[in-house]
C-alpha cells in the first residue's frame, strides 16, 4: 500500500506522543514519516521527508505555524497544512488562510472521531494532487525524452514542480534489437507501456517508483524516488531490473535487457545523457542478449557508417567445400564485427554472404527447393552470433548436400566401403582387408575402384578421415591427446600426433590452440 506521508510538528513531545496513539495511522492510509520541534525544524526535514501532510501546532519557537505555511507557499512544497489551535490562537491562525492551510483544529476538540473525518478530507484531496501530477509527470517525461524538444524543456506547469530539480535513480528496460539478414526489425520491439501497472505492483519496500513510461517503442523507463539520500540503492535497482526482464519475457516472448544510471540525478541530465546515448540499446547485438549495462558507459556504443570489411575467403571456402575454413572464418568475422560494433558493417557483410550463397544455389539446382527459403531469410535474429551461425548453417547443409550427391555417382562397393569407414573408424584393427571382407570383394579389385570413385587410395582415405574426427575431439579441450588417439583407431599417440602431423602441417597441440 503506497501510505500518505505526514509530518507532525509540536514543541511540547508529549502533544507529538498523544497524536501518534490517537489512531492507527496506517490503517487509515497514512503513514508517519518524521516529527519536528518547530518550523524551522519542519523545514528542514522537508527535503528528506517530504511530507503530503504537515499537522502543526501554530504556537512555537523560532519559527510558528503561520510563519511555516508561509514559508511552505513560498517554497511551492505542494503539502497539505493542518494547523492546531487553542481558543486564544484561533483568529491568529485564521490569518493563515492566504496561506493555503488546508484546515484548523482546536486543540480541545481534537478527538480520533474528528481526526479521522479530518485525514478521509485530506486523503481524498491528496489523492487527487496524486493524480493530476502523474499525468503532469507522464507529459513532463514523454517531452523530456523527446529529440525534439529535450534541450528546451518548457516548465511543468504546476505547483509542485520537486520533480524538475528533484534527484532519481532511472532504470531503463529495453527490448532486444531484432535483426533480419539485410536490416534492423525494430518495428518488431514489443508495446510495453501496457504493462506500467504490473511494473509498480512488483516495486518492495526498498523500491518507490514514481513513474513508468514507454519513452521509445520496446523501451520502458522506471523512475525510482532516492530513498536512502545520497546514498546508493544500486543492489535493489539491479535485482528489481533482473524481475522485470523475466516478467517481460514471460509476457512479450522476447529477452530484453536492463540499462542504469549510477547516480541519482535530474530527469533533464537523464533524458540528455539517454539521447545521446541510444545507441548503446543496440550493444546487445554484439555483446549477447539480456545483459545489463551502464547508460554511461561509452565503450558500449554501436556505429553506423561505412567500414569495410571482406568475406570473399569465406565464400571461397564455401565454394571449395573447405568446412574448416569455412567454421572458422565466419568465427573470425563474427568476433571481427563484435569489435567494430558498426551496424552497416554487420547488414554489409550479411547482404554479401546472402548474395553469394544464392548464386551458388542457382548454380546447383538440386538445392533451390531446399535451402535459403523466403522463410528462413525472413527470420529474426537478436546478435550478430545469430546471423552469422544461420549463415555457416546454411553453407554447411550446401556442402554436405553436394558432397552426398558426389558419393551417389560412387560405385556401390566404394559407397559401403566408406559407410563401414564411418561406422568403424576407432577399430585399431581396420584396415584394408577387413573393408574388403564386408564389401564382399577382394582387397586389390577394391583398392582399385576405390580409387577410381574418389581420388583417394582405400588406406589414405581411412587416415584423412580418423585425422578428421581427431580434430573434432580437439575441439572439446577435456579430452588428452592419448585419448583421441585411442578414439580414433590410432596405435599411440605419438603415432597420432606424427600423422596429423604430416596431414595438417600442425601438432594435434597446436590445431588446438590456434583457435
Amino acid at each position: 500500500m503506497d501510505f500518505i506521508r505526514v509530518m507532525l510538528v509540536d514543541d511540547e513531545p508529549i502533544v507529538l506522543e498523544d497524536l501518534s496513539d490517537l489512531l492507527d495511522w496506517e490503517q487509515a492510509g497514512f503513514r508517519i514519516v518524521g516529527t519536528a520541534r518547530n518550523g524551522k525544524n519542519a523545514l528542514e526535514k522537508m527535503e528528506a521527508l517530504r511530507p503530503e501532510l504537515i499537522i502543526s501546532d501554530i504556537k512555537m519557537p523560532v519559527i510558528d505555524g503561520v510563519q511555516l505555511a508561509a514559508e511552505l507557499k513560498k517554497r511551492k512544497s505542494g503539502s497539505l497544512l493542518v494547523l492546531i489551535s487553542s481558543w486564544a490562537e484561533f483568529e491568529y491562525a485564521r490569518s493563515a488562510i492566504k496561506y493555503g492551510v488546508q484546515d484548523y483544529v482546536l486543540k480541545n476538540d481534537i478527538t480520533k472521531e474528528k481526526l479521522v473525518s479530518l485525514l478521509e478530507t485530506c486523503k481524498q484531496k491528496i489523492l487527487h494532487v496524486r493524480e493530476e501530477n502523474k499525468v503532469l509527470l507522464s507529459l513532463y517525461i514523454q517531452n523530456l525524452f523527446s529529440e525534439k524538444y529535450h534541450e528546451n524543456i518548457p516548465s511543468a506547469g504546476m505547483e509542485n514542480k520537486y520533480f524538475e530539480t528533484e534527484n532519481f535513480y532511472s532504470l531503463i528496460i529495453s527490448a532486444d534489437t531484432p535483426v533480419g539478414i539485410f536490416r534492423s526489425r525494430a518495428s518488431e520491439r514489443p508495446v510495453l507501456g501496457r504493462y506500467a501497472d504490473s511494473v509498480y505492483r512488483m516495486a518492495d519496500k526498498n523500491i518507490r517508483i514514481k513513474a513508468v513510461e514507454e519513452i521509445d517503442r520496446g523501451v520502458l523507463l522506471v523512475l525510482l524516488e532516492d530513498i536512502k539520500k545520497n546514498g546508493t540503492i544500486l543492489q535493489e535497482l539491479f535485482s528489481f531490473a533482473e524481475q522485470l526482464k523475466v516478467f517481460l519475457k514471460e509476457e512479450t516472448g522476447q529477452s530484453f535487457s536492463s540499462f542504469y544510471f549510477p547516480e541519482a540525478q535530474p530527469l533533464k541530465k537523464t533524458a540528455g545523457i539517454y539521447i545521446h546515448n541510444k545507441s548503446v540499446l543496440q550493444c546487445s547485438l554484439f555483446d549477447g542478449e539480456g545483459g545489463q549495462y551502464n547508460l554511461e558507459d561509452k565503450t558500449l556504443r554501436t556505429y553506423s557508417g561505412m567500414a569495410f570489411v571482406d568475406v570473399t575467403d569465406i565464400l571461397q571456402f564455401f565454394r571449395s567445400g573447405s568446412r574448416e575454413q569455412l567454421y572458422y572464418s565466419v568465427k573470425g568475422l563474427t568476433v571481427q564485427l563484435k569489435k567494430l560494433r558498426n551496424t552497416e558493417a554487420l547488414f554489409m557483410c550479411s547482404s554479401q554472404l546472402y548474395a553469394g550463397i544464392a548464386e551458388y544455389i542457382r548454380e546447383h539446382p538440386p538445392l533451390q527447393n531446399s535451402l535459403l527459403k523466403d522463410s528462413a531469410v525472413q527470420e529474426a535474429f537478436y546478435s550478430v552470433s545469430g546471423v552469422f551461425d544461420f549463415f555457416l548453417k546454411i553453407m554447411t547443409a550446401c556442402i554436405s548436400e553436394i558432397t552426398g550427391n558426389d558419393e551417389k555417382k560412387y560405385s556401390q562397393a566404394t559407397r559401403k566401403s566408406i559407410e563401414y569407414i564411418r561406422e568403424n573408424y576407432s577399430d585399431k584393427s581396420l584396415g584394408v582387408r577387413p573393408i574388403a571382407e564386408n564389401v564382399g570383394l577382394s582387397a586389390n579389385r577394391l583398392m582399385f575402384v576405390f580409387k577410381q570413385d574418389t581420388g583417394y587410395t582405400l588406406s589414405s582415405y581411412l587416415t584423412r578421415y580418423r585425422v578428421e574426427k581427431g580434430k573434432e575431439f580437439l575441439q572439446e579441450k577435456s579430452f588428452k591427446i592419448y585419448e583421441i588417439a585411442d578414439r580414433t583407431g590410432f596405435s599411440s599417440s605419438q603415432y597420432f600426433s606424427q600423422v596429423f602431423y604430416r596431414i595438417t602441417g600442425k601438432t594435434p597441440l597446436d590445431w588446438r590452440d590456434r583457435k
